[in-house]
């Protein structure tokens, strides 16, 4: 009975061997060092999130005072590409809707693909060019 205790109370010496703390000091060393470790984690997550939502509603307050402006201006025409509509749109359905990023992510890789082609293609023409010189 006595061993049993002694496991439960955290005194055997087998037990605390095997685990790998022999003070407690040491295992609550190694706890708060993860837990620190976490909380920082979290804490510069969190920070990063806070800055991207700052960015974004600081572009959308400038596109906004840009109209103001243009409007008190007296042109009151819009002469742009749509962009500013586009990209208020986008991250407004990206905040409403994760999957709005594997579209743009889509989108992306058909760009890159595209890219590579052309690069093939002209290293091809070059290749044949080059063989045609050395000919």
């Amino acid at each position: 009975m006595n061993s049993y205790i002694g496991r439960y109370t955290k005194s055997d010496p087998r037990l605390k061997h095997l685990i790998g703390f022999k003070r407690k000091r040491d295992r609550n060393l190694a706890l708060f060092s993860i837990f620190g470790c976490i909380f920082v984690y979290f804490a510069v997550y969190f920070s990063e999130e806070r800055e991207k939502n700052r960015r974004h509603n600081s572009i959308e307050k400038d596109i906004e005072r840009e109209r103001w402006r243009a409007q008190e201006l007296g042109k009151e025409v819009h002469h742009d590409d749509g962009f500013a509509e586009k990209y208020i749109e986008q991250e407004q359905q990206k905040r409403k809707d994760p999957s709005a990023y594997e579209s743009i992510w889509k989108t992306l890789t058909v760009k890159k693909e595209a890219e590579t082609e052309l690069l093939q293609t002209k290293s091809k023409r070059k290749n044949k060019e080059d063989s045609k010189k050395v000919e």
